[in-house]
């Protein structure tokens, strides 16, 4: 393993023009939404409700391979609380068909996909509208990120003094630091504990809380994982109001271009000393209210009109984070990528404008910033990138 520990990397991803979608391949509109690169929208039906999820390629791309799972309703349903259980099962059962797919050697041989790296991730951030965030597409997708070798060897080390205080806050959101000890304090009861085990030393990053899901890739296929997935939701909206009230007294999404304003900072810290979790997490949340301070509604107007300073100061409207799964290890002949350990990432964001698929860890490197739209794929690359996704599609629907 490469002695990274807090060091921050980059890896370019080249934007597809947007003509490369007129192959009849991509030619499947939604019922309600335009989109680019529509493979396929499926209509799923539950007794309380029915979604529309489309399966499509990405026009932006933070992968060689990235597929989305993307909720596609005339109504925004960003969260995955949003959506009907019958909705997420299916939705994860694609997601494991695609590990499935990636697993065997003939397509593993066949798109060149030795050496490479699977990261699978959803993100919430549904109320940010009046500045940037890293959930621009309110709708909730799940990214399917797959990167070959190739691209891998291209990632690169972001020098320190290369980069301005403002960035570094982008990247590294102050949340990043406390991120473990809230989620150590969550996961601890009993329903979590059946799927997700703590898992900080196995894997090398540190700007999220770290668990082994101990079902692995198939956990996907079983019904009460997505049950979890809502229930988790629920937990860290509570716990974010819980800290949101010991900071503002407020437990509610402020007007847009508003924030609340923070209390006194004595009745601050008594209230994060009220608040039930552990010592390690009030430490560290006391140290939070050291590093923030309040903005009048005329100095938010002032910081809003440019761009650097509204990322860097104006704080996310409400709550937003990053769920994100993978092995940690990458493709081996002879070593089935569906049976390797499977990991789940939570990353929380006070801050930070980038998403949970620009911002991941790769097995060697913790933290690995995804700069897109560097350059253009070509169009023969595209063609093969056309044919991976149509072999994926055939794939699972003659099962």
């Amino acid at each position: 393993m490469i002695d990274n520990k807090d060091k921050i990397y980059r890896l370019k991803i080249p934007g597809i023009p947007r003509e490369y979608f007129n192959l009849p391949f991509y030619q499947h509109p939604c019922g309600k939404k335009e989109l680019l690169g529509v493979i396929r929208e499926y209509q799923i039906e539950s007794f309380k409700q029915r979604d529309f999820v489309t399966l499509m390629s990405k026009l932006f791309p933070h992968s060689d391979y990235d597929l989305a799972l993307m909720s596609t309703d005339g109504k925004c349903k960003s969260s995955v609380t949003d959506l009907a259980d019958k909705t997420i099962e299916e939705i994860f059962k694609i997601a494991f068909q695609y590990i499935q797919f990636i697993s065997n050697p003939r397509v593993t041989k066949k798109y060149g996909l030795q050496n490479g790296y699977a990261y699978l991730v959803y993100n919430y951030d549904e109320h940010t509208i009046d500045r940037e965030s890293g959930m621009s597409i309110k709708d909730f997708h799940l990214h399917l990120n797959f990167y070959k070798e190739k691209t891998i060897n291209q990632i690169q080390a972001i020098e320190t003094g290369k980069i301005s205080y403002y960035e570094r806050k982008r990247i590294v959101d102050p949340l990043f630091g406390i991120t473990r000890a809230i989620f150590r304090d969550m996961l601890i009861k009993p329903k979590y504990q059946v799927f997700f085990e703590e898992s900080y030393n196995q894997v090398d990053t540190y700007y999220a809380a770290t668990f082994r899901v101990k079902q692995g890739w198939k956990s996907f296929l079983n019904p009460e994982f997505s049950m979890i997935l809502k229930e988790m939701h629920r937990d860290i909206e509570q716990a974010y109001c819980f800290i949101l009230r010991s900071f503002t007294g407020e437990c509610d999404i402020p007007l847009p271009n508003r924030r609340h304003p923070l209390l006194a900072e004595s009745e601050r810290i008594k209230n994060i000393w009220k608040l039930p979790y552990s010592v390690m997490t009030k430490e560290l949340l006391v140290e939070l209210n050291y590093y923030l301070r309040g903005l009048s509604e005329e100095e938010f107007e002032a910081v809003h009109r440019k761009i650097i300073f509204r990322k860097a100061v104006i704080s996310l409207r409400w709550l937003a984070y990053s769920i994100s799964f993978f092995s940690n290890q990458y493709v081996h002949e002879g070593c089935p990528y569906v049976e390797n350990t499977v990991y789940m990432n939570i990353a929380l964001r006070l801050f930070s404008d980038i998403g949970g698929a620009s911002i991941l860890n790769f097995p060697d490197y913790p933290l690995v910033k995804i700069e897109r739209l560097n350059g253009k794929v070509s169009e023969s690359e595209f063609e093969k990138r056309t044919a991976f996704y149509e072999e994926f599609y055939e794939t699972i629907h003659k099962e």
